[in-house]
C-alpha cells in the first residue's frame, strides 16, 4: 500500500509537536526545581 506525502508529512509534524511539548513541559518541571 501507498500511503499519500501529505499524510507521511502530518504524523511527522504531530511526532514534532508531541516532542516540543514534552521538552517545554521537561524544562518547566526543571525550571519550577531550580527555583523552589
Amino acid at each position: 500500500m501507498l500511503i499519500p506525502d501529505n499524510i507521511v508529512i502530518e504524523i511527522k509534524f504531530d511526532y514534532l509537536t508531541i516532542g516540543l511539548i514534552g521538552t517545554t513541559i521537561l524544562l518547566l518541571m526543571i525550571i519550577k526545581k531550580k527555583l523552589l
